[in-house]
């Protein structure tokens, strides 16, 4: 790319607005706009000419649009293949922005598939706050249980009546109180 000027920044900006994948900039794209906006801010220090005045206000307009377009195009890539690898044509910046873009939306994601996934335990042993197995008991249901999601943030049941589960005790003893299970063999 030529050096940074007013004309070179209308060109990307067309053709951001006419591509749907980024265009491609130098890696340091927005240390040379930085550079690019000083000198004319230094200009502009100097000499209040009108021409100097609107020549910097249109060229802050034209670099946040293509920012704008760009960080659009970058959300909408990682929404759409959602991996860290896929950064061809972004700046140092862009590349910053979408790992953590990524990175939100891969915890989103986990915490939200985490609603599906079956923590259903019949007869087997379960981990404890402390990384141990808490104490399990057996109970048979006299009524249908649904589903449903115990003190320790995982789901047992559903259960039919008759049939026996293995719960963890601060389940069983709500159960039994309630009366909606019973001790096996009593």
């Amino acid at each position: 790319m030529a050096d940074l000027n007013y004309i070179e920044l209308r060109r990307l900006q067309q053709e951001e607005k006419s591509s749907a994948a980024l265009v491609m900039v130098p890696t340091d794209f927005y240390g040379q706009v930085d550079a690019m906006l000083k000198a004319k801010k230094d200009t502009l220090g100097k000499s209040h000419t009108i021409m100097d005045i609107r020549e910097y206000e249109n060229t802050a307009k034209i670099v946040r649009e293509i920012h704008s377009m760009r960080q659009q195009k970058i959300i909408l890539r990682a929404l759409r293949l959602g991996t860290h690898n896929d950064t061809g044509g972004m700046t140092v910046e862009e590349h910053h922005l979408y790992d953590q873009v990524c990175a939100i939306l891969e915890d989103s994601k986990s915490r939200f598939e985490s609603n599906f996934s079956e923590k259903t335990v019949s007869g087997a042993a379960q981990s404890g706050p402390n990384g141990g197995t808490s104490s399990l008991k057996k109970v048979r249901f006299l009524k249908e249980v649904a589903a449903f999601t115990g003190l320790d943030n995982n789901v047992y049941g559903p259960f039919k009546p008759g049939e026996i589960g293995e719960l963890p005790e601060s389940e069983t003893s709500a159960l039994l109180k309630a009366r909606i299970a019973e001790q096996p063999g009593g």
